[in-house]
């Protein structure tokens, strides 16, 4: 077991370490790494930021509540009985649902907004029927349902004919809630489960029969629940602020929590391992609070039970069973918010096996008290459980439904004067006569500025204080926390910006050619915090140590050549300190290896022999393993001279930016679709390296991309493409080793899939496989889990609109499928040729002018996508291929070489910044790919001209080789 270390009673409470009873820190940094894996599915992301359980709720789809409601008696309707009393309807909606339930499930939305509501709250009702279709209670035929976040108005109201249209429609319960509310209604038990009796215990004792031999007990009072609860929680909070050894043993008696309990702390990452443990067994390492950890302990007590639940739901996300789990979690805790404290029930009523799991899991956070009664296993919840449900209240209960109304161990006054310890026996005496539900505790300067230190404000402590304050100090006139308390914790944190200490470097210069060489270099590197020319002496900056490093004042190349791989001494003020290990070797003299060097460079006096043990240890960063290791994180650019030369007013604050897909290492945003698809159809055991044979009909760039990964891997592909693509791309993939087939050009990609096929049929059975870029959802997902993060980062959530073209369709739905639930404002803008408008027709719009072949390569591919989320779609802008040409040539202008599909998605996210309503918006689109490759096109027609009808020019006479360098006289 890792050494607790012991501390002073007057040390910050934050920095005392401990490791509980048995448990190793090397375990629960394993499991805090595996659960600590970025949640890059959005709807995951929104459910861990819940504030409540039936927050929870209305932030899961409609779809999954249904099954919730679905889920057998007692469970299903409970749960519908509960979101009908929950703050998840308004009043008006928890009336039409009732109503609804005892009307037969059906009634006509006009009845509905103009019978049983006045007309000043029919925009009410119409708001209610969209809580009522977000919640799962009636159908999704009217189209109101939103999800948390988005915008509460109902434009749709203001349009009259949409209006009238959803009026004629019936509001119609869903089955799964209709008969869930009809069992609730019929029920004549309040309770869940059956209730252990008297009866059944009295029973057991006279008759003595029991299910495995283990003894029973009588029931737990009600004073023993919340004592059962106030300790699990106790030695949790004790543990957290590193109570000592003394304190958790002593006259409270406070234990330590159990090792699964010390791993769910770390995992969720409330504790962490000593960040200043210095010993060579990091098994060993102590735990400290962390940042997080310090917020939790200030929060409410019912945001703290529900916080812990929250990331026990939380740490399901990536598990393959998570979706019937989560049910089974959200039913049983719904279900203990309808039990009364102090009623037991048997774990038998539970049914499944999963559902007597989470009992043993929430006994651990004191939500259960589970024992044997009765010969069988028994649970009975505590009030922590009733009020997570009950209470009802987003963001934590109040005060006075806090989590334990005080159960202070009470002990005798002849107990607590026999105490051994004199300073001990005169604090109990003095605890038992003090005011109930008080607490005494004095506050250090230490103690608030290691609260600093993890990131806590003097806001949040002050209003701790305020919050949990004794009611008696509360009711007076005087405030709360005292002025000078409240003074004294802001002058300490005022105190921390005073003065701010910066780590730096010694290095102490042999002579004044070294110091300005040096100096020089440092100053470039933006390394050099101070020089001092009198005694030669640079200060540099650092990134991390504890200690001056000085330089001896002899040849810098004999000091760096003695350095050894065993250690490196350093020397500060108070003398001789602590040796580095071998990683911290490299990091510790990388700057003044650094500034020797420069020192040669410039004044050429000696040359440094870099010891064999540097040149080996030091870090290589920014190096891909493999090729398809470059795929992504591509940056975005800044394109407002597109926006000026045409005429756009940016003084109303509209900025667009366009991401430079074309810096990918096959210069498309189709790399990371064809590392995608492949990616998939590898884990999924479909592909073999030297056997497989990729074939795809393809328009160019993915069948690039393609080929680029397959030579990779050793895969043989055959691409097949309309017979337009441009020379250059046929030019590239048979390069990098793949099979070109070209398809007339009237029957465009149709065509070319339908080559793909029959290649195929004719290729020995499950040798050949079509990954099928129209259809494989693994080209959404590529651009949800890094295309979408990587414009979310680098826009800081600022995006307003997203413009995109629509090629496959992959781009343009994964990004707003990761982007709109984390800002439902969001809007996007889907790119197309004029001249074919299928993604406008499938929308509902009208197709404008003659439609036909186009030649905006890489759009408009005859077909629509089948990934492509037409639902996500607010707008779509066709673009004709002469403005696409122009556009294009406009962005060469300015330094940017493109394709033509770049031009068409430009040319339309310039229209929409030209809008009154693009005022202080950020627009980003897409620049998916590289001019270069499309020289063939006819947007280039006229510099190719101009190129090949370039003539060469005489040379000024007479011309003599020799004096460029040549051997002869003409060469």
């Amino acid at each position: 077991m890792p050494p607790r270390k012991r501390k002073a009673s007057s040390a910050p409470a934050a920095k005392r370490k401990k490791t509980a009873t048995g448990q190793s820190a090397a375990p629960a940094e394993a499991e805090a790494e595996i659960v600590s894996d970025l949640i890059v599915d959005p709807q995951e992301i929104l459910l861990s930021t819940s504030s409540s359980i039936f927050e929870y709720l209305e932030r899961l789809p409609p779809s999954t509540v249904r099954t919730i409601y679905a889920l057998p008696s007692p469970r299903g309707p409970t749960v519908a009985a509960a979101v009908v009393r929950s703050s998840c309807l308004t009043d008006m909606a928890r009336q039409c649902t009732l109503r609804l339930v005892t009307c037969g499930g059906s009634f006509k939305v006009q009845s509905i907004v103009e019978g049983w509501i006045n007309r000043h709250g029919r925009k009410d009702a119409l708001i209610a029927l969209r809580r009522m279709e977000a919640m799962g209670i009636i159908e999704p035929t009217l189209g109101l349902a939103t999800r948390p976040g988005e915008a509460a108005e109902l434009e749709e109201a203001d349009d009259t004919a949409k209006r009238e249209k959803m009026l004629a429609k019936d509001a119609v319960l869903t089955p799964e809630f209709n008969e869930a509310m009809k069992l609730y209604l019929i029920t004549s038990s309040s309770s869940p489960w059956p209730t252990v009796t008297n009866e059944q215990i009295a029973l057991y004792k006279k008759t003595g029969e029991q299910e495995d031999g283990k003894p029973s007990r009588d029931p737990p009072s009600r004073r023993e629940l919340e004592a059962h609860t106030q300790s699990q929680w106790d030695s949790v909070l004790h543990f957290l602020v590193g109570s000592d050894d003394s304190d958790r043993k002593g006259v409270n008696g406070i234990e330590e929590p159990n090792v699964a309990m010390v791993n769910f702390l770390t995992r969720i990452g409330l504790m962490q391992e000593d960040p200043d443990f210095t010993g060579k067994d990091r098994s060993r390492a102590p735990l400290v609070i962390t940042s997080k950890g310090y917020e939790f302990m200030l929060r409410d007590t019912n945001a703290q039970v529900w916080q812990f639940v929250l990331q026990y739901l939380n740490s399901m996300a990536h598990h393959d069973l998570k979706d019937t789990i989560r049910k089974e979690a959200l039913s049983f805790l719904i279900c203990l918010g309808s039990c009364r404290i102090g009623e037991g029930y048997f774990s038998s009523v539970l049914g499944s096996k999963s559902a007597r799991v989470l009992m043993k899991d929430f006994a651990r956070f004191g939500l259960l008290f589970v024992c044997r009664v009765a010969g069988k296993t028994a649970f009975y919840p505590t009030r922590v459980a009733v009020n997570l449900v009950a209470s009802n209240e987003k963001g934590g209960s109040r005060q006075s439904d806090a989590l334990l109304p005080s159960v202070a161990a009470t002990r005798s006054l002849e107990e607590a004067m026999n105490a051994p310890d004199p300073t001990r026996s005169h604090l109990a005496v003095i605890s038992y006569k003090r005011l109930p539900n008080v607490v005494f505790f004095h506050l250090t300067r230490d103690s608030i500025k290691s609260a600093f230190r993890l990131g806590v404000t003097a806001d949040q402590i002050l209003r701790f204080l305020q919050v949990h304050a004794h009611p008696m100090m509360r009711s007076g006139n005087q405030p709360m926390p005292p002025a000078n308390v409240r003074d004294q914790i802001l002058l300490w944190d005022r105190e921390r910006r005073r003065v701010v200490m910066d780590e730096v470097w010694v290095h102490q210069c042999r002579d004044d050619a070294e110091f300005s060489a040096v100096g020089m270099y440092a100053s470039d590197s933006e390394a050099l915090a101070w020089g001092n020319a009198h005694t030669n002496k640079l200060y540099l900056q650092c990134d991390s140590g504890s200690f001056q490093m000085e330089a001896p004042p002899y040849d810098l190349s004999t000091y760096l050549t003695g350095l050894t791989g065993d250690h490196l001494e350093a020397k500060g003020e108070e003398g001789p300190r602590e040796r580095k290990k071998h990683s911290d070797l490299d990091r510790d003299c990388d700057m003044l290896r650094s500034a020797a060097t420069a020192s040669v460079r410039i004044f050429g006096s000696y040359k440094p022999q870099v010891s064999l043990h540097l040149q080996q240890t030091r870090s290589i960063v920014n190096v891909a393993s493999r090729p398809s290791d470059l795929v992504g994180n591509t940056p975005l650019i800044d394109l407002q001279k597109i926006l000026k030369s045409r005429g756009v007013d940016v003084s109303n604050g509209v900025k667009l930016y366009g991401k430079l897909e074309s810096l990918g290492p096959c210069s498309s945003v189709k790399d990371r679709l064809g590392r995608s698809m492949i990616d998939d159809a590898e884990a999924k055991g479909l592909l073999t390296p030297g056997e497989s044979v990729l074939v795809e009909p393809t328009s160019g760039n993915t069948g690039i991309a393609l080929a680029f990964i397959a030579r990779e891997r050793g895969y043989k592909c055959i691409l097949t493409m309309p017979e337009t693509m441009s020379v250059e791309r046929r030019m590239m993939l048979m390069s990098l080793g793949a099979e070109v087939v070209l398809t007339p050009k009237e029957t465009a990609v149709p065509g070319a899939l339908a080559k793909a096929k029959e290649i195929v049929a004719g290729l020995p059975e499950g040798k050949g496989i079509i990954l099928q870029q129209f259809e494989n959802e693994a080209n959404v997902r590529i651009h949800r889990e890094t295309t979408g993060p990587e414009i979310w980062k680098d826009t800081d959530g600022l995006i307003d609109i997203f413009v995109s073209g629509v090629g496959t369709g992959g781009t343009v739905s994964g990004v707003s499928q990761f982007i709109k639930p984390l800002k439902p404002d969001m809007k996007t803008v889907a790119v197309e040729p004029m001249e074919q408008m299928l993604i406008t027709a499938a929308k509902g719009g009208e197709k404008i002018g003659e439609q036909g072949p186009h030649k905006i390569q890489g759009m408009g591919a005859g077909l629509v996508p089948a990934v492509l989320d037409l639902d996500i779609i607010d707008e779509v802008v066709p673009i004709h291929s002469d403005e696409a040409a122009d556009m294009a040539n406009e962005l060469w202008m300015i330094g940017l070489p493109v394709g033509i599909s770049s031009g068409a998605i430009v040319a339309a996210a310039t229209k929409v910044c030209e809008r009154d309503e693009a005022a202080g918006k950020m627009v980003v689109c897409v620049i998916p790919s590289f001019g270069e490759r499309y020289f063939t096109h006819p947007m280039f027609s006229e510099i190719k001209n101009a190129a090949e009808s370039l003539e060469k020019q005489p040379l000024p006479e007479p011309f003599d080789n020799r004096e460029y360098g040549f051997a002869t006289e003409r060469g």
